[in-house]
């Protein structure tokens, strides 16, 4: 049995360090509307997950860029 869409989006979003309202404020929709989609109680189209999976990653990358330190001697 394949996991449900929404799982998927919460588990990449949790794994990235990533805030619920973060996500939605980049996604232009409401928490809880975000919150209904993980929790499996809103449908999500496949095109609309791939959508919200990039998203996440832009915000992962854009965390990991602000986050790097150069060390100096």
């Amino acid at each position: 049995m394949e996991p449900e869409p929404g799982f998927e989006i919460k588990l990449r979003r949790m794994r990235h360090g990533i805030r619920q309202i973060e996500l939605a404020q980049r996604l232009g929709i409401a928490p809880s509307t975000l919150s209904l989609i993980e929790n499996g109680w809103k449908p999500v189209t496949d095109e609309r997950a791939q959508e919200i999976a990039s998203t996440i990653d832009g915000l992962a990358s854009a965390k990991a860029g602000g986050q790097r330190r150069v060390r100096t001697a």
